[in-house]
């Protein structure tokens, strides 16, 4: 599991974009961190 609690912004990137691939978008702010 990815650990969401580490990226507020991928959360807050979920509620605006509930048709984007969720995984996808917190992975991509787990590596531009």
């Amino acid at each position: 599991s990815v650990t969401v609690r580490e990226s507020p912004t991928a959360t807050a990137t979920l509620l605006f974009d509930p048709n984007h691939s969720w995984n996808e978008r917190i992975l991509a702010e787990q590596f531009r961190y």
